[in-house]
């Protein structure tokens, strides 16, 4: 791979460590340079904008969602997982969204039970898949290889600078 493609990694944190970190390290090993939360620094600015510019750098991003809407924005009353898939698409990075399959079979640690998260990830949810192209997954083994190939195939049909 002669350029170097830089990959978002958007999904909540805590219930989704395993998954992003075998993500990021399929990403490295293939040529990618994967771009989440992880590598982010302390910093003085606010935390939209260390996002923003990430985002900004990146060619594609990948969307995962499991079973939790993630921590909400003070600023815009929706999570930050939401907030960067809306700003990735006005910027039109393409998302390659993967979507948790039967999420009521999580345990209880990797589900929200808040109910105004619950909704909001319903509506995320049903906004993605009436939307767009997207890829179910149901464990951490093959979510990684599913990424890999879904942004190969997203290279050829979505060509960017790199």
């Amino acid at each position: 791979m002669s350029k170097k493609y830089h990959v978002f990694i958007s999904s909540t944190f805590d219930d989704l460590r395993n998954e992003r970190k075998s993500i990021m390290a399929e990403l490295w090993k293939n040529g990618y340079v994967p771009v989440g939360m992880e590598r982010f620094s302390a910093s003085s600015r606010k935390q939209w904008n260390v996002i923003k510019e990430a985002l900004d750098e990146c060619d594609y991003m990948v969307l995962i969602l499991g079973g939790r809407y993630g921590t909400i924005d003070p600023i815009t009353g929706i999570s930050y997982t939401e907030r960067e898939y809306n700003y990735a698409k006005e910027k039109g990075i393409p998302v390659i969204p993967f979507i948790r399959k039967n999420i009521g079979n999580l345990p209880l640690s990797k589900i929200d039970t808040d109910l105004h998260k619950k909704r909001n990830l319903e509506d995320l949810i049903k906004r993605i898949k009436y939307g767009q192209e997207y890829e179910s997954w149901t464990n951490s083994n093959n979510l990684a290889i599913k990424v890999l190939s879904a942004i190969n195939k997203e290279i050829i049909n979505v060509p960017r600078p790199g």
